[in-house]
């Protein structure tokens, strides 16, 4: 993923974070009302406005990469303008980054937008249309970070996801030390990230999804470590093997002082909102 492609008010919040923190690695896009540093979106009074008026935006993305990574928040009214917009570049390789709001804090209308777009974006990914969804909830978000003061609130929740995203996209572009990871089945095209814990065993899923299909687990293990530690490679295994669900897992080296662990899920099947 190349290119980042923020929507609305919570996609170019994002997008400007993947700009600050890796600047060289990212072609950073955003889409708003009144954007000062992308393309200004006319103000319409509802999602379906927004939809009707998208403009043409190719003209601005006439320079994006084949790899594309869509973002966007559920519920806002600006989001009704992500298939049009989509529609635009059709043609490049699109993965979508779905942020669902804490439903309890939103109102009704745009508690409808939400479920629209939430379940057409699955529609649209279970059919080939874009090459990944990605799910992830707020208050899953929210959850994994603790308390934290309110103005820190929105940038380590974004940090927390933005960083993610990055590192998903280094473990799959760089040479393992060790992997079991094999191909993707075509149909698991929807899916989560998140935190594992080797210490206690535990997984920080950002969204709650059912019937996974598969999951893999991408151990960054500082260098020093991998040199000295003889029970780690069994360790991994015996991580692996507890899994109900059919895992696999790949082993990467990282200079970081603290190794860590990133956990993918995968579905073949639709989510529903209801269990988040």
């Amino acid at each position: 993923m190349d290119t980042v492609i923020g929507l609305g008010n919570a996609g170019c919040a994002i997008a400007d974070l993947f700009k600050q923190k890796y600047n060289e690695m990212y072609n950073v896009y955003k889409i708003d009302v009144d954007c000062e540093d992308g393309f200004a979106l006319q103000y319409q009074p509802s999602p379906e406005a927004y939809e009707a008026n998208c403009p043409d935006l190719r003209g601005y993305l006439r320079s994006i990469d084949d790899d594309i990574l869509f973002v966007v928040g559920g519920g806002g009214q600006v989001s009704g303008a992500s298939l049009r917009i989509l529609h635009q570049i059709k043609d490049k390789n699109i993965n979508i980054l779905y942020i669902c709001p804490e439903t309890d804090q939103i109102g009704q209308k745009a508690l409808l937008q939400h479920r629209l777009a939430f379940n057409v974006f699955q529609e649209y990914a279970f059919s080939g249309l874009f090459r990944r969804l990605f799910l992830v909830h707020n208050k899953n978000l929210a959850n994994i970070i603790g308390d934290v003061p309110i103005f820190e609130y929105n940038n380590r929740i974004n940090s927390l996801l933005v960083d993610s995203v990055h590192y998903h996209n280094i473990y799959n572009n760089v040479r393992p030390v060790m992997s079991t990871l094999g191909k993707l089945k075509d149909n698991n095209r929807v899916c989560t990230l998140g935190l594992y814990n080797s210490e206690n065993n535990s997984e920080s899923v950002f969204f709650d999804m059912q019937n996974i299909d598969e999951k893999r687990y991408h151990f960054f293990v500082n260098n020093e470590v991998l040199k000295t530690d003889a029970k780690l490679y069994k360790n991994i295994k015996e991580t692996i093997s507890r899994q109900e669900i059919r895992s696999s897992y790949q082993i990467l080296t990282t200079q970081h002082p603290q190794s860590f662990c990133y956990v993918e899920g995968y579905t073949s099947q639709n989510q529903a909102l209801d269990s988040n």
